[in-house]
């Protein structure tokens, strides 16, 4: 799915009259102004979807047990509250990785 700035950035770009955003949650879901509605709509959408996506992935997870979810990148610590499912923030997570896996094979950074 579209991450959160791309989802937001469409919006404005292939609209007449719809203005950019800052990608915060706005205090209500049900918003007053066209930027609460957009905030709400790119922000609660994407949480409930990432919610969706990972109530799925854990109905299809071998062996019983529960995977352990963790957010990166760098709006998940935007995301991660408004989510049930989201158990930690990493923003390093992947350049962590890419360092262990160069690691393992013989490269050092």
């Amino acid at each position: 799915m579209p991450g959160l700035r791309t989802a937001a950035d469409q919006l404005t770009q292939r609209t007449a009259k719809l203005p950019a955003t800052e990608l915060r949650a706005p205090e209500h879901v049900i918003g007053r102004r066209t930027e609460e509605c957009i905030q709400a709509g790119v922000l609660y959408g994407t949480a409930e979807a990432v919610d969706g996506i990972i109530r799925r992935i854990r109905a299809e997870w071998p062996g019983g047990r529960r995977p352990k979810v963790v957010a990166t990148g760098g709006l998940a610590t935007v995301v991660a509250p408004l989510t049930t499912s989201i158990e930690e923030t990493d923003p390093d997570l992947t350049l962590r990785g890419l360092r262990l896996a160069a690691g393992h094979l013989g490269l050092t950074w």
